[in-house]
């Protein structure tokens, strides 16, 4: 009677720690879009001094390079987001080209040792 009562608790609690797994992982999901959603909709509103480039940068061997120039560029001020990829060997700037231009962006990655390439400008489809 003891063992069969304590398996019926243990199977709850697992039941139950999988309902909330997933329900924690449901809301974490939402709220990353969300995150999203807004970056995007402040993009629109701003359209015409925000520009998107892609720039070579060497020099990267992990993923504390990332996350190095990441952090870099995103506190530069007029920066609205980043991506860089290790693989690539280049990081995806979109900033306000009325406050910050990219080899300003280019010359504080070098700061941090890595080589920068030219940008180029990434064309978003009207």
């Amino acid at each position: 009677m003891e063992t069969t009562l304590y398996l019926l608790v243990a199977k709850i609690m697992k039941k139950s720690l999988i309902l909330f797994s997933g329900a924690f992982i449901c809301l974490a999901t939402q709220s990353c879009g969300q995150e999203a959603v807004d970056h995007t909709a402040q993009k629109a509103v701003n359209n015409l001094s925000v520009k998107t480039v892609t720039m070579p940068v060497e020099g990267m061997s992990c993923g504390s390079c990332v996350s190095t120039v990441k952090k870099t560029v995103r506190a530069l001020d007029g920066v609205q987001g980043v991506e860089v990829s290790l693989e690539k060997r280049e990081a995806t700037i979109t900033y306000s080209d009325d406050k910050i231009t990219p080899q300003q962006i280019g010359k504080a990655i070098s700061d941090k040792g890595y080589k920068t390439g030219e940008a180029v400008e990434v064309k978003t489809p009207q």
